[in-house]
C-alpha cells in the first residue's frame, strides 16, 4: 500500500500549533542541580524547541527547603531551589510544576520519604502544606515577577489508581487538589492550576471536573499521562484509532463540562512496555503526536534525559527509562522523533494517517513528515526484558511501505533535505550491541555511542527546473522520514 500526498507550496493552510514542542519531562528537581542534567536540557531544548519542562516532586526533601530557626520554628530556605529555577529560565525554558503529595520536607510520616509507600500513609497536616505552597508561590512572584510566574503551570499530581499506588485514596487526592488550588490562587488569582488524572482518562477527568465544580474550585487545565502505545488504560494497545478515539472522547468530556476552556496536557509519556524497543517508541511518539493535532494543547515526552539510578532498569546505558537521551548524553531515536517534529512548519497543508505536509509561514518553505508503523504489528509484544533478539526483531517487523510525496510550485533548483531515522540511522542501541553491550561503557565507547546516536541519514536533493520535487521510495518498518526545504546547518 502506497502512502501518498501531492501538495503545492501555494495551497491554503490552517494554523498548526506545535503541541509536541511545548513541554518535556525533566525528572525530579534535585537532579536539575547536576551539570550533566543542565547540558542535556540545553541539548534537547535546542533540538526540539521545548518551551516548558515538567519538574516532578516539588516540594521535596532533596532541595532542603525547610529548616528550623533559632526558636525551633519551621521556615523555608530557598537557595538550592532558586539556583535550579534560575538555571532553567536561563536555558530558555519555563517550569511546568508538578506539586507532589506532601512528603519529605513537609511531611511528618517517615514513610512518605519513600515514594512507593506515600499513598499508603495518611495525609499529613494539609493546613501546613497549604501555607508552604502559598509561601513558595509568593517567593517565586517576588523573585521572578508576576507576569513570569503567571506563564507557568502548577499541576497537582496524583497516581493513586496506578501501580504502585493501588492502595491510594482518590478522594484524598481531591482534598489535596482543593487545598493546593486555594493556596495558589491566594498568592495570585492569575496562576494557572490544574489536576492530573490517570487510569481511564475520560472517566477520571469527568469525575475530577465534577468534583471541582461542586466544590467551587477553579480548573485552568487538566493533565493526563501520554502513552505512545495507545490508551493510558492499556499500555499494550498500539492501534492508532484507539489513541485518537480516546483523545476525542477526552476533548468532548472537557467541552461538555463546567470548564469548557480548560487546556488539556498529556504529560509523562511512556516509551512502551519493552525497555529496548527504542526505535518503535520513537515512531509511535511521532504517530501519537500527529494524531493529537487539534485535540490537546501539549504532549510531552517523559523526560529530557534518563535519571540516574532509574528504578525501572539498572545501570546499562539503554535501560528503557523515559528520557530522550541517556544519562551519558547519548541521543535515543525518540530524540530525533521530537527534533523532526519541531522542524515542521506552523501551517498545516495536508494530512493522512502516516504523513503530514506543512509550511513555514515566515519563509514559505515546506516540510513533510512520514512514518511507517507496520500493520502486521497490531499488538505490542510482551516485555522481553530488553533482550538483543527482541531489539533486532523490532525493525524487521512488517514489510516496507511505499512513501510518495509530490511537492510543486517550489523555487526551481532549490535544495530539499531528506532525513531518515531507522534501524541503521540514529539508533545508537545497535552500536551498543555491536560493541558487546557493555554495562559501563568506557569514555571512548561513550563517545562512539554519542556519534552513532546523532548519525541519522541526511541526503540533499534538488527541486526540478519546473519547481517540482518528488520523493517516491520504499521506507523500512518503524522508520521516520522528514523532507524539508533548505540545507540543514
Amino acid at each position: 500500500m502506497t502512502l501518498s500526498l501531492a501538495v503545492g507550496a501555494r495551497a491554503p493552510g490552517t494554523p498548526l500549533a506545535h503541541l509536541w514542542s511545548a513541554c518535556a519531562g525533566a525528572g525530579r528537581a534535585p537532579g536539575g542541580l547536576r551539570a550533566d542534567w543542565q547540558e542535556q536540557l540545553r541539548l534537547v531544548k535546542d533540538a526540539a524547541g521545548f518551551r516548558f519542562v515538567r519538574v516532578s516532586g516539588l516540594p521535596q526533601a532533596g532541595m532542603f527547603l525547610r529548616r528550623r530557626d533559632g526558636e525551633g520554628e519551621a521556615v523555608l530556605d530557598f537557595p538550592y531551589l532558586d539556583d535550579f529555577f534560575d538555571r532553567m529560565l536561563h536555558a530558555g525554558v519555563r517550569p511546568f510544576l508538578e506539586l507532589d503529595f506532601p512528603r519529605g520536607d513537609f511531611a511528618d510520616e517517615a514513610s512518605l520519604a519513600d515514594r512507593s509507600h506515600a499513598y499508603e500513609a495518611p495525609l499529613p497536616d494539609l493546613e501546613e502544606w497549604s501555607e508552604r505552597i502559598r509561601e513558595l508561590a509568593e517567593h517565586w512572584i517576588d523573585r521572578y515577577g508576576l507576569d513570569e510566574v503567571r506563564s507557568w503551570y502548577f499541576e497537582v499530581r496524583s497516581e493513586p489508581v496506578r501501580v504502585p499506588f493501588l492502595r491510594g485514596s482518590h478522594s484524598g487526592y481531591l482534598d489535596l487538589y482543593g487545598v493546593a488550588v486555594r493556596a495558589l490562587k491566594e498568592a495570585d488569582h492569575g496562576l494557572r492550576v490544574g489536576g492530573r488524572t490517570t487510569g481511564d482518562r475520560a472517566s477520571g477527568v469527568r469525575e475530577f471536573l465534577a468534583f471541582c465544580h461542586a466544590a467551587g474550585l477553579p480548573v485552568d487545565f487538566v493533565s493526563c499521562p501520554s502513552y505512545a502505545t495507545g490508551r493510558a488504560a492499556d499500555a499494550h494497545e498500539q492501534h492508532a484509532p484507539a489513541t485518537t478515539r480516546d483523545l476525542r472522547t477526552l476533548r468532548r468530556v472537557v467541552g461538555e463540562s463546567a470548564y469548557p476552556d480548560a487546556e488539556i496536557h498529556l504529560t509523562g509519556s511512556d516509551p512502551g512496555p519493552s525497555p529496548h524497543n527504542l526505535l518503535r517508541a520513537a515512531t509511535l511518539a511521532v504517530r501519537t503526536s500527529l494524531d493529537s493535532i487539534g485535540l490537546v494543547h501539549s504532549i510531552a515526552p517523559g523526560g529530557s534525559a534518563d535519571p540516574l539510578g532509574a528504578p525501572r532498569a539498572g545501570s546499562a546505558p539503554f535501560h528503557g527509562d523515559f528520557g530522550l537521551v541517556t544519562h551519558q548524553g547519548v541521543p535515543k531515536p525518540a530524540f530525533h522523533a521530537y527534533r523532526m517534529l519541531h522542524l515542521l512548519g506552523d501551517e498545516l497543508l495536508a494530512q493522512v494517517q502516516g504523513l503530514v505536509v506543512t509550511r513555514h509561514s515566515a519563509t514559505g518553505a515546506l516540510a513533510a513528515l512520514g512514518y511507517h508503523c507496520p500493520p502486521e504489528a497490531a499488538q505490542v509484544p510482551p516485555d522481553s526484558s530488553g533482550s538483543h533478539d527482541c531489539t533486532e526483531r523490532v525493525p524487521a517487523t512488517g514489510e516496507p511501505r511505499r512513501l510518495r510525496v509530490e511537492l510543486v510550485h517550489l523555487r526551481p533548483r532549490s535544495a530539499v533535505t531528506i532525513q531518515t531515522l531507522d534501524g541503521a540511522h540514529g539508533n545508537a542501541v545497535a552500536a551498543w550491541h555491536a560493541m558487546g553491550a557493555p554495562e559501563t561503557p568506557t569514555r571512548e565507547q561513550t563517545a562512539l555511542l554519542r556519534t552513532a546516536g546523532h548519525a541519522i541519514r541526511r541526503v540533499i536533493r534538488s527541486v526540478g527546473p519546473d519547481g517540482r520535487f518528488l520523493f517516491d521510495e520504499d521506507i523500512e518498518p518503524w522508520s521516520v522520514i522528514l523532507l524539508h526545504q533548505g540545507r540543514e546547518e
